[in-house]
């Protein structure tokens, strides 16, 4: 059940991957720490070599891997062994189509390393530690990454319970009460477990709207700190090196991510509630969140935000790029459900909120497809963050319901242009069996409505009584009612009609009258969900 239509391990049995050499594995962890880790930094990386050093003399002294440092401490080494060879792997070859016999073994290596980590926490005994959590949420990093999505989810489930055990969303109790005396608390360990929650709940968020499931942390229960922007070699047990260099921090993109996945998950509360919420509340809360995005984005480091991101050094850039599509999604996000309201406006010939906000989508899905587009011929950005595919895939429906809604009005040649290679970019990006491939499919759809090569009379009828509704007040166009995938593997060039039953791909046809605010989640989810779903 927890693996249901996610792809097998390719490791298998018998297989026997020898650990890497000492040198090997030291370069393989400085890898992790400069190119995999973006935003999702709760490790410690002098802390993790110490851990590895450890595990590798106990696999040359023939001990179990765990002796001296215990289960979770090893399964985070041996997970982040397998995160590595993953990356490496995407790094070199980025057309995942072309499989070739060196890189099977890779995978089958990748995987291997894999099951070990998640043998060795479930062989964990006792009490829950800060690296139990650890050990788990970079197993679902490493899940994500490969379209493993429901034991991602399954996997994350059990991360809740362990964060939720160690206090890890309330801040220190001995904070508030010591009043600065008593015995202080380890430094790295008090940053740790910060950066553990937050890469916990950005995580949560984002599950939420790429699965089209409810959120699990709630911000009413919540008073833990954000982390203290400090490198990890500028950190003691006893505090801030006393030497630390004026320089900017790593650790800052982390804080701005769960900064965004806040507003994030407000957006998904207030505009996206299923209560029978009045469309013109939904429009004022899109806009409350669209000034706390700005202000957001306003609040960046130079780095992460005005920099270009070419001119920064590899690891930056990463952050960049990663914040500023976190930051075109969420706008996305925001505004997205009243797309199908802008030819009323235009046509009052009256600027409203509602095309302000219209623009504000357009331009985002915009600016992330360009920003896209650029990622394509850096594979160690394309392949950086697990969920590139579904901010593309976000854009795209963007682009291509905007120019379903506008019809001949849709005049912006380049705009769709920037769709079609961005569209060819997810299916090059996606391997032909992973559940991320039906983006395309549905996405085919979608761009065959919107260059009316079937011209469905029954579009341009719905959007000329759209036309005649008073939306000055903020009404929003509702999104599609999208219809349920099979979980069977969907070939490339297969059609939206042979991935729904006749009734339901009936329904996806009538874009316009029957989109509801809800029903974007749905698209979104939709390659992942099951029939058994609904």
């Amino acid at each position: 059940m927890t693996r249901a239509g996610d792809k097998p391990f390719a490791s298998q049995p018998n297989d026997a991957h020898p650990l890497p050499e000492r040198s090997v594995g030291l370069e393989m962890l400085r890898f992790y720490f400069d190119v995999c880790v973006v935003t999702y930094r709760c490790l410690h990386q002098g802390y993790v070599t110490d851990w590895f050093n450890s595990l590798l003399t106990n696999a040359e002294d023939n001990l179990e891997l765990n002796t001296g440092i215990g289960h979770a401490k090893a399964s985070i080494v041996m997970t982040l062994l397998s995160i590595v060879t993953l990356r490496q792997i995407k790094v070199e070859d980025s057309d995942p189509s072309a499989s070739g016999l060196g890189e099977d073994v890779d995978l089958r290596r990748s995987d291997h390393y894999f099951c070990l980590a998640t043998k060795l926490t479930d062989q964990e005994t006792g009490l829950p530690k800060l690296e139990s959590a650890q050990a788990r949420l970079l197993q679902v990093l490493y899940l994500l990454q490969t379209w493993r999505m429901n034991q991602a989810w399954y996997v994350f489930g059990s991360v809740l319970p362990i964060v939720s055990a160690l206090g890890l969303h309330r801040t220190s109790g001995r904070k508030k009460t010591n009043g600065g005396t008593g015995p202080q608390s380890d430094y790295i360990i008090s940053q740790c477990r910060k950066r553990t929650f937050w890469v916990a709940y950005t995580i949560d968020k984002y599950l939420s709207v790429v699965l089209g499931r409810p959120r699990t942390y709630h911000d009413e229960d919540i008073d833990q700190e954000f982390p203290d922007c400090v490198n990890d070699e500028d950190m003691t047990p006893q505090g801030r090196s006393s030497d630390e260099p004026e320089m900017d921090c790593h650790v800052e993109s982390l804080v701005y991510h769960a900064k965004l996945s806040q507003l994030i998950a407000g957006i998904s509360r207030d505009v996206y509630s299923i209560k029978p919420i009045p469309k013109a509340e939904r429009l004022v809360a899109a806009h409350r969140y669209g000034r706390a995005l700005r202000s957001w984005r306003e609040s960046l480091p130079h780095h992460l935000g005005t920099v270009r991101p070419m001119s920064l050094i590899p690891s930056f850039r990463r952050q960049n790029t990663a914040l500023k599509l976190a930051y075109c999604h969420a706008v996305m996000h925001a505004n997205r459900p009243f797309l199908l309201g802008a030819t009323a406006t235009e046509h009052a010939g009256q600027p409203t909120a509602l095309g302000d906000g219209v623009e504000e989508c357009i331009n985002a899905a915009r600016s992330a497809l360009e920003t896209v587009d650029g990622m394509a011929s850096d594979g160690t950005l394309f392949h950086t963050f697990w969920w590139t595919p579904y901010v593309t895939f976000c854009a795209l429906a963007v682009v291509y319901v905007w120019r379903i809604q506008r019809g001949r009005d849709a005049t912006d040649k380049s705009l769709f242009e920037l769709a079609d290679r961005c569209q060819s970019h997810l299916a090059k990006a996606t391997a032909s069996d992973s559940p991320s491939r039906r983006y395309s499919v549905v996405l085919e759809e979608l761009r065959d409505e919107a260059i009316g090569q079937r011209n469905r009379p029954s579009t341009s009828a719905e959007c000329g009584r759209l036309s005649e509704q008073p939306l000055v007040s903020g009404q929003d166009a509702q999104p599609v009612q999208r219809d349920e995938p099979s979980r069977e593997a969907v070939a490339p060039q297969a059609k939206m009609s042979e991935m729904f039953s006749a009734q339901e791909f009936d329904g996806m046809t009538n874009f316009v009258s029957e989109w509801e605010t809800t029903d974007w989640l749905d698209l979104d989810a939709s390659v992942y969900r099951t029939r058994e779903a609904f």
